[in-house]
């Protein structure tokens, strides 16, 4: 039974390798039995055909006229491959075209078929690659970047694995930088206006041990109060002004506030504190009202009075030691 039509489309059988890797996405390759047919010449397509298996074994023979040890490009004698095309000549017709010395050189042609697919497809990384990064290829891209054991989340929009893979130059490099940081950005969130503000005031917890306690000696292990003032380890994500609608998707429990924060805590250190300055444009301030065709949420969309004089910035809080 000819199974050609039912398989893939008839243009397919002029390439032997691109053929079997679409045969691989219905057919597990370990179905497929290659046969080459004999003969002396160079013949197209390099498919002849497909047919299954008499057997109850569901196996798939394949026919080509490429590949395998015989033919004109093959390692083997000219007198042995005029054999093999003389017995498929007899047999030609016939129910079972196949002959005793014909199927023991197909033993390794099977294997070398099989092999040449497989050094074809390795080379191929844009068959090979996953939808869900779970190829070869990306884990490796992803272990450059030390996400290996990342965790695709089921409320994300968009898979967290092919979202990252575009940045291994920049996750995979040491040491990180502000620059790097904003172009990552700025090339996920397409036509958004971002940049950074470094050097941060924050205040960090002074440990109880090196407070000012009796026993304790200037410029030696005293520090006045609870805490203590640092700019050299937080920034500022400063992403505006937006349009309205940009706006909203940027507030907290949207798609693009999630995207962000992710984004940035994927690449920053976790010694690095920071956090999000949103801008509005100043002329689409909504005005203040309730109601059910508005959302008002306080803190992030409204101002009052609601006037062009209002600069429409807010700040998103990712670290509580952040001012």
């Amino acid at each position: 039974m000819n199974k050609r039509n039912a398989l893939f489309l008839p243009h397919a059988y002029y390439h032997l390798l691109w053929a079997i890797h679409l045969l691989s996405k219905k057919i597990d390759l370990s179905r497929l039995r290659f046969y080459v047919k004999p003969g002396m010449g160079i013949r197209v397509p390099e498919i002849d055909s497909i047919k299954a298996s008499d057997s109850e074994s569901s196996l798939y023979e394949v026919w080509t006229h490429f590949g395998g040890i015989d033919g004109i490009s093959g390692p083997l004698p000219l007198w042995l491959n005029d054999m093999l095309a003389r017995e498929n000549a007899e047999t030609k017709g016939t129910d079972d075209e196949k002959t005793p010395l014909g199927d023991f050189i197909n033993i390794f042609s099977h294997r070398f078929t099989y092999l040449l697919y497989k050094a074809w497809l390795k080379n191929k990384a844009f068959l090979l690659f996953n939808q869900q990064g779970k190829d070869s290829i990306s884990q490796i891209l992803l272990s450059l970047m030390g996400l290996l054991d990342i965790e695709d989340k089921k409320d994300n929009a968009s898979n967290e694995r092919i979202r990252l893979l575009s940045y291994v130059g920049s996750l995979g490099h040491r040491p990180r930088s502000a620059a790097s940081l904003v172009g990552m950005l700025r090339h996920f969130f397409k036509d958004i206006p971002i940049n950074i503000k470094m050097f941060m005031k924050r205040f960090i917890d002074v440990p109880e041990k090196n407070q000012a306690r009796i026993g304790r000696y200037l410029q030696g292990n005293i520090i006045l109060g609870r805490q203590m003032t640092d700019i050299s380890s937080a920034f500022r994500i400063i992403v505006g002004p937006l349009a309205k609608q940009d706006y909203e998707l940027f507030l907290p429990g949207n798609h693009y506030n999630k995207e962000l924060i992710n984004l940035i805590s994927t690449y920053s250190s976790k010694l690095m504190e920071w956090d999000i300055e949103l801008r509005l444009d100043s002329n689409e301030i909504p005005a203040f009202k309730i109601g059910k065709e508005y959302s008002a949420r306080l803190g992030h969309n409204t101002w009052f009075p609601s006037s062009k004089k209002q600069e429409g910035v807010i700040f998103l809080s990712v670290n509580q030691h952040m001012n």
